[in-house]
């Protein structure tokens, strides 16, 4: 990811394959145990995923908040992103559903594309 406010990214080298945990993942290219908590339990969603991963018990966790969708607030932005984000759906990564689920990563696309967009995107 890379937006207009944050940029991470993160290189893990292949002998690390199926020995990380924590925010960063479980590094065995299955995406369905990728939110382990330390208590060997799968969350569904990142904020107690979080939360369960915290260094020091005396934070305070951080609560959900409501999150408004950015396509709901602009059409215009909402239609350009359906467009650019249809190729996830698309033929090209066929071979790939068995392993990634596509909804996902169209949802995040769908949601940062309208969050960012200036009217000018680019393929």
């Amino acid at each position: 990811w890379n937006g207009p406010t944050s940029t991470a990214y993160i290189d893990v080298p292949p002998t690390f394959f199926g020995e990380t945990k924590g925010l960063c993942g479980t590094y065995n290219q299955n995406q369905r145990d990728d939110f382990l908590t330390p208590d060997g339990d799968v969350e569904h969603n990142v904020i107690p995923f979080a939360n369960k991963w915290k260094m020091n018990e005396k934070c305070e966790d951080v609560v959900e908040k409501v999150e408004t969708d950015p396509c709901s607030l602009n059409m215009q932005y909402a239609q350009a992103a359906q467009e650019y984000c249809q190729m996830i759906k698309s033929a090209i990564f066929r071979d790939c559903v068995w392993l990634v689920d596509p909804e996902t990563y169209y949802k995040n696309c769908m949601f940062d594309v309208c969050a960012c967009a200036d009217g000018n995107l680019h393929s």
